[in-house]
């Protein structure tokens, strides 16, 4: 994830508090919120690894039969399953 995207993830949780001081500050829903969006976004990355290789594993699966291929890719459709699934 880049400073960017977790610049974005922030600004999506909403609106940090500034002290007299000038320091940011932030409630603990708002951390919440934003711990919520970074695991939700992390959690989608990682699923998103496992379908390119279920996707790279089945086209080398049909180009050779192997089923062990089909498996590897079975095995990454499940993984990218439970990874979007965990709560």
């Amino acid at each position: 994830m880049t400073r960017e995207d977790v610049i974005a993830l922030a600004n999506e949780a909403g609106t940090l508090f500034v002290t007299e001081q000038g320091v940011a500050s932030a409630t603990p829903e708002w951390l919440e919120r934003f711990a919520a969006l970074v695991v939700e976004r992390e959690r989608e990355d990682c699923a998103a690894i496992c379908d390119k290789y279920s996707e790279f594993r089945w086209s080398w699966w049909k180009a050779r039969a192997d089923p062990l291929d089909q498996g590897a890719s079975d095995a990454a459709d499940e993984l990218a399953q439970r990874i979007r699934s965990r709560t």
